[in-house]
């Protein structure tokens, strides 16, 4: 089961099911052995997480920032097909393509 915490999604709750189980089970042993008080007023549930979701979140803000298009080297190669200066290595293909075949077949 996953759960979302903060925006952050994907986490497995398993051990945080658990305790919130025993949490539960130890709350309905006290009201058996002392009456509906134990009861009466909700328990407050927290969730402490380290420094790491956050820098996970600023990092992941920071990344959607950035380009993942390298536009100077998509200029130069413009320039170079307009000019006629761009030259086609088929050999260099050929070879990304059988290694990427290579790698689908794995």
């Amino acid at each position: 089961m996953s759960t979302e915490i903060n925006g952050l999604s994907g986490y497995s709750n398993g051990s945080v099911q658990k305790s919130l189980e025993t949490a539960t089970n130890d709350l309905s042993h006290s009201k058996s052995a002392e009456g509906s008080s134990a009861l009466s007023h909700p328990a407050a549930e927290t969730v402490t997480l380290t420094n790491t979701a956050e820098q996970l979140r600023e990092t992941e803000a920071s990344l959607a920032s950035v380009s993942v298009v390298d536009n100077q080297k998509v200029e130069q190669i413009k320039q170079s097909i307009q000019d006629g200066s761009y030259q086609i290595d088929s050999e260099r293909i050929a070879d990304k393509l059988i290694a990427l075949e290579q790698a689908l077949n794995k």
